[in-house]
């Protein structure tokens, strides 16, 4: 009786075989594809949007807590109001290019006082800043040159 091998089994494989694989492969690629469809259809039947992780709140053994609940809901009605603020001015521009008024610099202005909020409620480092570290990163690159040995080609 002639013993197996045991190295592995060679990887040539029966040209139906090959065709099988190939076959169940795409059948797997299109089953895929048709599950994906239904659930992006479902999907949209729902609202579009799945639902989204509930905020877990405050732990009621917080210290602090009735005031960091105050801050909180100061912080959420100061977002709405600009939020409403926006809307307000987009209806505003809207309108008035239906009527056939020119745009106003009023909405410019707006924008840029917006910005500037912005800049200001982030405190945003003053533009000397970005110069000290241009100066930084040029003095960094000096003495790299000067650490670097110069090479002569010929």
């Amino acid at each position: 009786m002639v013993k197996k091998s045991t190295k592995s089994r060679p990887k040539r494989v029966t040209l139906g075989e090959k065709y099988t694989r190939i076959r169940k492969a795409k059948q797997k690629v299109a089953k895929d594809k048709k599950k994906a469809k239904k659930e992006a259809k479902q999907r949209a039947l729902q609202g579009g949007k799945r639902p989204k992780n509930k905020d877990p709140g405050v732990p009621a053994a917080w210290p602090f807590r009735e005031e960091f609940l105050k801050e909180m809901a100061f912080e959420r009605a100061k977002i709405l109001a600009k939020e409403q603020k926006k809307k307000e001015a987009k209806k505003a521009r809207k309108q008035a290019l239906l009527a056939g008024e020119p745009e106003e610099t009023d909405a410019v202005k707006t924008n840029a006082d917006e910005q500037q909020e912005a800049c200001e409620e982030v405190d945003a480092p003053k533009m000397d800043a970005p110069k000290m570290d241009a100066e930084k990163r040029h003095r960094k690159l000096v003495k790299r040159r000067r650490r670097r040995p110069v090479k002569d080609c010929f």
